[in-house]
């Protein structure tokens, strides 16, 4: 299928998405780069609040049809809680560079990312907070409070990635055994690992 226009300025964008955020975009450089006039931009898309939403719902629409997908496979609560948090560990480190910059896009107001942040809280975590407290309600975890349990699991999973990402390229010699650990800590095998590791802490003995 031939690209269009608007399947090239989205591609180009993801690009900028990922190295600057939605505060770095720029309609006349991606405009520039794709080889296009900033009329043909606004052809597709009225403003670039416009074409950041669209970047957004298209980079965050994978992961609701995963979580989708395990939600109605009929598998027991336990098993569910565990696919949706795999779905989401994969998605995490598969966009962790782009996680990063929409954080600092969110301190910084940026309104499609908060909107995006309204929107995952009331589809993806809702639907986590339900499979927790369904495993809870079958027995398989332990009940305390689902928003507690669900900080534990983030913390167990992706925390490591988050700070991985958060150091410089360039790590000091004195720290290169901690940049060795992180580097292990933030892949993908290591963080599927600790999840098991992590539900194993909070289950009920059957």
């Amino acid at each position: 299928m031939k690209r269009t226009a608007e399947d090239k300025l989205l591609e180009i964008g993801m690009h900028w998405l990922r190295r600057g955020g939605v505060r770095g975009l720029s309609v006349r450089g991606i405009c520039a780069e794709a080889g296009v006039s900033p009329g043909t931009f606004t052809t597709y898309f009225k403003t670039l609040r416009e074409f950041a939403d669209r970047l957004l719902a298209q980079w965050y629409e994978p992961l609701k049809e995963e979580v989708g997908r395990h939600r109605s496979d009929g598998a027991n609560a336990y098993e569910r809680l565990r696919s949706e948090l795999r779905a989401s560990s994969h998605f995490f480190h598969e966009n962790a560079a782009v996680m990063m910059q929409l954080i600092i896009d969110a301190g910084k107001s940026q309104a499609s990312v908060q909107d995006l942040l309204h929107a995952a809280r009331l589809t993806h975590m809702s639907w986590l907070s339900e499979a927790i407290a369904d495993a809870q309600r079958e027995g398989y975890i332990v009940k305390e409070p689902v928003e507690r349990v669900m900080l534990y699991l983030f913390g167990a999973i992706n925390f490591p990635c988050l700070l991985y990402q958060l150091m410089p390229e360039e790590g000091l010699p004195k720290d290169a055994a901690f940049f060795r650990v992180m580097e292990g800590a933030a892949d993908e095998k290591s963080a599927l690992q600790r999840l098991d590791w992590a539900l194993q802490g909070i289950m009920i003995k059957q």
